[in-house]
C-alpha cells in the first residue's frame, strides 16, 4: 500500500495542479473581475465549512476508500463542468459543490494512510508522501505551461475532470483498506461521532495543541501564499508568464525538504520540537526576501523559506496520526482541515489590507503569527515536561 499511496499522491497532485499557475488569468479572460474571483473562493470555502465535519464522519462510518472515491467523482464532474460554463452565478454554485467534494478526501485520505500503515506512518513516510505530491505538481506546472503555449487553455478543465474520474477507477481497483473498509460505527451514530470528536479535542491536550498551532501557523503561511505572486510581478518586475517557472523552482525545495522532514524531526528530537524551532525560524528568510526588489536574491531567499516550510506539513501529519483516536480519525482530520480553512479565510481578509499596509506590514503580521505559534508550542511542551516530573 505504500507504493499505492505514493502513486495516488503523485497523480492527484499532477492533475490538480495543471491549471494552478493560470486559473486567475482564465477567469479574467472569460469576463470575471477581481470581486467575482474573490467570490469564487468564498463559495468554495462555504462548501468546505458546510461539509468538512459531516464528510469526515462519513469516512469513519462508510470507509475512507469510498470517501476518497466520492471526492474524485464529485470533484471530477465539477472541474470538468468549468469547461462548459462562463456564467458567474453558475460558477459560484459550482465552486460551492467543489468545496463539498474536496472535503470527502481531505481527512479521509490521511486517515486511510494512517490506518493502513499504522506504525509505519512516520514523519519520514509522510515527508516522502508529500515529496511525491510536490514532484507531481512540478511535472504538472511544466506540462500545463507547455499545453498553454500550444493553445490548450480552457480545455485543461476538461482534461483535469476526466483524469479525476479515471483516477477514481484506479483507487477502486488497486486501493485496499484494512478490514475491507468496514467500520464498527453505524450510520445512526453519524452525529454522535461528530460530537465525540469535538469532545475528544477539548479534553485531550495534544489534539488541542495541534489544532491551535495549525490555526495560528496557517494564517501566516496563507498570507505568504497570497502575496508571493504580486510581489514577484510588481516588486521584482518579472513577467506574469514567468510565474509558472517560479512555481517550478518553488517545487524543488518542497520536494527535498518534505523528503527529509523525518530526518530533521529525529535530529530535533521529535515533531513538537521541530515545529517549535522551525516555524519561528521562517521569519529570517521571509525578512530577507521582502527586503530586496532584485529578482535573483529575492528568489533565493524565498526558496530557502520554501525549504524550511516544506518540513511543517509532514510534521503536523505525523503528529495527528500519532495522537488522533483511530475510530474517529477521519473526523478529527476534518476538524483540523476546517480550522486551517478558517485560517486561510482570515489570511485572505488580512491580505485585503495590502494596499494600506504594504508588503512590509504583511510580513510583520506573518512574523507575529509565526513567533506566537513557536512560543505556544514551546511553553506547552515545557508545561508537559514539568507535569511529567
Amino acid at each position: 500500500m505504500k507504493s499505492f499511496f505514493k502513486l495516488y499522491t503523485f497523480w492527484v497532485s499532477f492533475f490538480g495542479s495543471l491549471m494552478q499557475p493560470f486559473w486567475i488569468i482564465y477567469f479574467y479572460d472569460i469576463g470575471l473581475n477581481s470581486t467575482d474571483i474573490g467570490m469564487l473562493m468564498i463559495f468554495l470555502y462555504v462548501g468546505i465549512f458546510a461539509s468538512e465535519i459531516p464528510t469526515g464522519a462519513f469516512a469513519d462510518i462508510k470507509g475512507r476508500k469510498l470517501s476518497v472515491m466520492v471526492a474524485l467523482m464529485g470533484t471530477g464532474v465539477c472541474v470538468g463542468a468549468l469547461f462548459f460554463l462562463s456564467n458567474k452565478y453558475l460558477l459560484f454554485f459550482l465552486h460551492f459543490l467543489m468545496g463539498i467534494g474536496t472535503t470527502f478526501s481531505s481527512g479521509a485520505f490521511q486517515a486511510w494512510v494512517g490506518a493502513a500503515l499504522k506504525e509505519d506512518a512516520t514523519t519520514k513516510y509522510w515527508g516522502e508522501l508529500s515529496s511525491y505530491g510536490h514532484v507531481g505538481a512540478f511535472a504538472s506546472y511544466l506540462t500545463g505551461t507547455f499545453l498553454v503555449k500550444k493553445g490548450v487553455f480552457r480545455e485543461l478543465w476538461l482534461i483535469i475532470g476526466i483524469s479525476y474520474l479515471l483516477l477514481c477507477f484506479y483507487v477502486f481497483f488497486v486501493g485496499k483498506e484494512p478490514n475491507g473498509g468496514k467500520s464498527n460505527q453505524k450510520a445512526e451514530n453519524y452525529f454522535r461521532i461528530i460530537i465525540e470528536s469535538a469532545k475528544y479535542i477539548g479534553k485531550n491536550k495534544m489534539p488541542r495543541l495541534i489544532n491551535i498551532t495549525s490555526f495560528l501557523f496557517f494564517i501566516g503561511s496563507g498570507i505568504v501564499a497570497l502575496m508571493w505572486q504580486p510581489f514577484f510581478v510588481y516588486k521584482t518586475m518579472i513577467d506574469k508568464s514567468d510565474l509558472g517557472i517560479v512555481m517550478c523552482l518553488m517545487s524543488l525545495p518542497y520536494i527535498f525538504g518534505a523528503r527529509f522532514a523525518g530526518n530533521i524531526s529525529n535530529l530535533l528530537k521529535g515533531e513538537i520540537n521541530a515545529l517549535g524551532i522551525i516555524i519561528p525560524s521562517l521569519s529570517v528568510p521571509l525578512i530577507l526576501w521582502i527586503s530586496t526588489t532584485q529578482f535573483p536574491p529575492a528568489i533565493i531567499f524565498f526558496l530557502i523559506y520554501c525549504l524550511f516550510d516544506a518540513i511543517i506539513s509532514p510534521s503536523f501529519d505525523s503528529l495527528m496520526n500519532k495522537h488522533f483516536e483511530e475510530n474517529m480519525k477521519a473526523t478529527l482530520f476534518s476538524f483540523n482541515s476546517m480550522i486551517t480553512g478558517f485560517s486561510t479565510i482570515l489570511a485572505g481578509l488580512i491580505f485585503g489590507f495590502k494596499e494600506e499596509i504594504g508588503y512590509i506590514g504583511l510580513v510583520i503580521i506573518i512574523i507575529v503569527f509565526y513567533l506566537t505559534t513557536g512560543f505556544f508550542i514551546i511553553t506547552n511542551q515545557r508545561r508537559s515536561l514539568k507535569h511529567e516530573k
